[in-house]
């Protein structure tokens, strides 16, 4: 899949153009106040089913909070000094427990579900 980004029309021209750097490196750019609205907008939408249970492991809620903090997949590999490549497996194994196929996905539902520390402040 190709990389994309989402810019809300009102974002600073600096944000933009990081968003446009980050995508033209392949990477993909989803702005803060977007991921906000689309979490809002899942919670709208939940039943009052039990929330699942994900059983991540300490190093798994770490890549976690690593992704939705903004990280890259270079910039998480170098946080936990492995390759890039040795990195994708495990993330792809997070993937599957949470019922995720992307990083956008994987943030929304760790957002959604309390995955991660949201007193810490989201990189972007």
């Amino acid at each position: 899949m190709a990389p994309y980004g989402v810019v809300v029309k009102e974002a600073a021209s600096e944000l933009l153009f990081r968003a446009i750097r980050a995508v033209m490196g392949g990477q993909t750019w989803i702005g803060r106040e977007t991921v906000s609205d689309l979490v809002h907008y899942m919670r709208g939408q939940q039943t009052a089913a039990e929330p699942p249970k994900f059983r991540l492991t300490p190093r798994e809620q770490q890549v976690v909070a690593a992704v939705v903090s903004g990280l890259t997949n270079k910039d998480i590999a170098r946080q936990f000094k492995v390759s890039e490549r040795h990195d994708q497996a495990p993330r792809l194994h997070i993937f599957d427990k949470l019922g995720v196929s992307n990083r956008l996905e994987l943030a929304l539902v760790a957002l959604d579900h309390d995955l991660v520390d949201r007193r810490q402040p989201l990189g972007v």
